[in-house]
């Protein structure tokens, strides 16, 4: 009996040491950076590309497959554990044995997703790929690049499909379809942005993630991109060019913001040129109305009437979309964030305006 006392505890030690030592190797090896280096190129980045070859060739979202499984077992363990617990005497043994499955699953998961993309985050920047560090923004180069913003905005705005009310209805098979080209542009610039491109999915559940916030997302499990196609069609190609750079191994939310505008902007296809010019307008609005009020309203006022209408449509979007769960959501992912390194959080989605305005000062004032 006392043997098999002192036996008991490895049958919980053993399944939760191979998870503990990775993410104690992680917590070292990610202050190491010739150590990341070497392993992001020689590890996690080759896995995710041949994950990425093999869940291309599955029609749909892997990725939403993963999680529908994953809730449903979480939700049948939870009230098996509940029914456990009232047919047997020793509830609080019950209970710990099976939280301890919880947290062990939980602990697999985490350190499988920083084995295959959470050591990027301590990898190389697009800026130390590229060479482009943002510099310092005066108001007066965020006012010139916001007006060259708004203007091609507007000019775009008149050349894209539109329906009886005025809303853009470009086909959405032709736009996923196109993503394989849409670096083709940047690439001749920032030759660091080559390499495989794999189509992004149309998330079945796309509603959901807008109610949680989410335009797009990026599964290291399967290397896919994912998109939500339930948000305004204009923003949708320079949401897959954002998450086609996470494929890269872009992890810095503001360089995956700018790449997808760059990218967008600089293909041979209208809605995407449209996409990323209306999509930069708005990193660029929302931080020139926090400096110059009167030069927000004075752009604001030049919005042709075309790119006006998509303006107020994807406002009134998120407006409706907008519920509790949201916040709770952006609370969640800006913790994330700041775990991996990302000190902004959820802000460095904002810190794009200092790339865009110093790529773009000199041709605005041009």
């Amino acid at each position: 009996m006392e043997n098999e006392k002192k036996k008991i505890p490895f049958k919980y030690i053993i399944p939760a040491l191979p998870p503990v030592l990775f993410l104690i190797s992680f917590g070292l090896i990610k202050r190491n950076r010739s150590a990341v280096l070497a392993y992001v190129s020689g590890f996690s980045y080759p896995v995710r590309m041949a994950l990425g070859r093999i869940s291309e060739h599955i029609p749909f979202s892997v990725m939403e497959l993963f999680y529908t499984v994953l809730i449903v077992w979480a939700l049948w363990y939870v009230i098996r554990t509940v029914y456990l617990l009232c047919r047997r005497d020793r509830s609080v043994s019950v209970l710990l044995k099976r939280l301890f499955v919880l947290v062990l699953t939980a602990l697999y998961l985490i350190s499988l997703y920083s084995a295959l993309f959470g050591v990027d985050y301590y990898g190389l920047s697009f800026s130390e790929r590229s060479g482009l560090y943002p510099a310092g923004v005066t108001v007066e180069d965020l006012t010139a690049v916001t007006e060259y913003f708004a203007r091609l905005a507007s000019e775009y705005s008149t050349l894209v499909r539109r329906d009886a009310n005025g809303s853009v209805c470009e086909d959405m098979d032709a736009i996923f379809e196109y993503a394989g080209s849409s670096y083709d542009g940047a690439i001749s610039e920032f030759p660091c942005l080559g390499g495989e491109i794999f189509t992004p999915k149309k998330m079945f559940y796309s509603v959901i993630m807008s109610y949680m916030g989410f335009t797009g997302v990026y599964f290291p499990f399967t290397g896919e991109s994912n998109v939500n196609v339930h948000s305004p069609i204009a923003f949708i190609p320079s949401t897959i060019t954002h998450e086609i750079a996470h494929q890269k191994g872009i992890t810095n939310e503001s360089e995956c913001n700018f790449i997808g505008i760059l990218t967008a902007v600089t293909c041979n296809s209208t809605i995407y040129r449209y996409s990323g010019y209306i999509s930069g307008l708005i990193y660029l609005m929302n931080a020139l109305a926090r400096v110059d009020v009167d030069a927000w309203r004075e752009i604001r006022g030049s919005f042709s009437p075309e790119l006006d209408h998509d303006w107020k449509e994807n406002s009134e979007y998120w407006d409706l979309m907008e519920i509790n769960l949201t916040h709770i959501t952006e609370t969640v992912y800006d913790t994330y964030l700041k775990t991996y390194g990302q000190s902004l959080g959820m802000a460095s989605y904002g810190a794009c305006v200092d790339l865009l305005v110093t790529y773009y000062s000199d041709v605005a004032r041009a």
